[in-house]
């Protein structure tokens, strides 16, 4: 299924029927204004407040069932049995709706779990999405361990936040976002590691690091131990969106 965004610019009666204003965006453009990639599965619309009351202008379709409003007796909510109803719902007595609804986007979350083998002597910390995976990352890891012998609980005290992509790391071209990654250490194989190191040796007009420099994410420094070449170190703002970009779990 293929999804769509639009920006609504207002609405207009048409026949005492409310037609929306609604301008196709693309979709690189809806997700430097959502400040992530948004799901192109699902439906999205920017909708301005102009009451200013707070409320996020980024919306997504939802859909629903109600009873059918040209239906006896509709003043109910709830879907009426099947083989009931009129023409306009099939004489299904249910009405699919849709409509837009405020997104609020959950936290970027690395989830912890605490892992127990039956003849460990101490409990371990464990990260994935799931307590399956984790379960099976243990299987696969511990030799003569069954799944019997595997106990993960979660332990939300231990989760760590990750910060999500903002415009400006949306913004990077998929060179720029690799060296910013690679000199943060989030491309060495396990992105727990991720932070370990805050540079990049390269050539002193390297244009892809030059970029990131005028971007504010890297800064140049005066030395290297080959003639042309530097260290490039990332600054704090760098590693703000080097970790926005960094995935919760290992691939």
């Amino acid at each position: 299924m293929s999804g769509s965004v639009v920006m609504r610019t207002g609405y207009e009666v048409v026949d005492e029927r409310i037609v929306h204003n609604d301008q196709a965006m693309p979709w690189e453009e809806a997700d430097k204004r959502a400040g992530f990639r948004l799901d192109r599965r699902k439906s999205w619309a920017f909708i301005p407040d102009k009451s200013d009351l707070g409320i996020p202008e980024l919306c997504e379709m939802i859909s629903f069932t109600r009873a059918c409003s040209g239906c006896e007796d509709s003043e109910s909510m709830y879907p009426r049995g099947v083989g009931d109803g009129c023409h306009e719902c099939g004489y299904t007595g249910r009405s699919r709706e849709t409509c837009f609804v405020p997104f609020c986007r959950p936290d970027r979350i690395r989830k912890a779990w605490t892992v127990r083998v039956a003849w460990w002597d101490e409990e371990g910390t464990m990260y994935g999405p799931s307590a399956s995976k984790v379960r099976s990352k243990v299987h696969r890891d511990v030799d003569g361990v069954t799944f019997a012998d595997i106990t993960v609980r979660r332990c939300k005290a231990k989760d760590i936040s990750l910060p999500i992509p903002d415009e400006v790391a949306l913004g990077l071209t998929a060179k720029e976002r690799h060296a910013l990654l690679h000199a943060h250490g989030s491309t060495c194989g396990d992105v727990m590691k991720a932070g370990f190191r805050d540079y990049f040796y390269t050539g002193a007009n390297n244009p892809v690091l030059c970029s990131l420099v005028e971007k504010g994410l890297m800064r140049r420094s005066d030395r290297g131990w080959e003639d042309g070449s530097i260290y490039f170190f990332i600054t704090d703002a760098g590693k703000h969106c080097a970790n926005s970009l960094t995935p919760e779990y290992n691939p």
